[in-house]
């Protein structure tokens, strides 16, 4: 079992590695996360690139959500408020 432990430690390992070296900065050398600000999606410190989330991942999301029309505003109109179509199905 421990050998089992051991080679997923060692692939967790690698893998932070690769993506180390692949990655390219999000951020200019000498910027600072927005002030105070935390990603709407996932949490962590914003970058001023993406503002307000912390990468472009989690703006697609952010986008994606509005597109699938899970974010709703509120409003005080019922259904029956809503304006006829002027294709002439008005009642």
């Amino acid at each position: 079992m421990s050998a089992k432990i051991e080679d997923l430690a060692r692939r967790r390992a690698e893998r932070e590695r690769r993506a180390q070296q692949e990655a390219p900065p999000t951020r200019e050398a000498g910027t600072v996360p927005a002030k105070g600000g935390r990603c709407p999606i996932c949490g962590r410190p914003r970058d001023p690139v993406h503002r307000p989330f912390c990468s472009k991942r989690c703006a697609e999301i952010d986008l994606g959500r509005w597109l699938k029309e899970s974010y709703r505003v509120q409003t005080d109109e019922s259904p029956e408020d809503e304006v006829p179509s002027r294709d002439g199905d008005a009642e």
